[in-house]
């Protein structure tokens, strides 16, 4: 399955990822100036590593994930930076 390898991606605006089907999705550093949208996107993670690593991740608008599938760890767990980030039942 293939990655999705952005370490470092700088983006001014959106980041639209919704519905990205991908083995792995590695965002380490990244800094997107809007919204990063994940909107039922497939994450399947393999047998080793983390499904998602992204440390170090700064979103200047909204992070949007409703109904996202991981399988496999995700980071990060505590340093993401996010304007509008709200944990939403879904």
């Amino acid at each position: 399955m293939p990655v999705f390898q952005a370490d470092g991606l700088r983006v001014e605006s959106d980041l639209p990822l919704a519905r990205l089907v991908a083995g792995r999705v590695s965002m380490v550093k990244a800094e997107i100036g809007g919204n990063l949208w994940l909107t039922f996107a497939e994450v399947s993670g393999g047998e080793s590593g983390f499904a998602v690593n992204c440390p170090q991740l700064r979103v200047g608008g909204g992070l949007y994930a409703t109904s996202i599938q991981v399988t496999g760890g995700v980071i990060p767990e505590r340093d993401l930076t996010c304007q509008a980030c709200r944990p939403t039942a879904g």
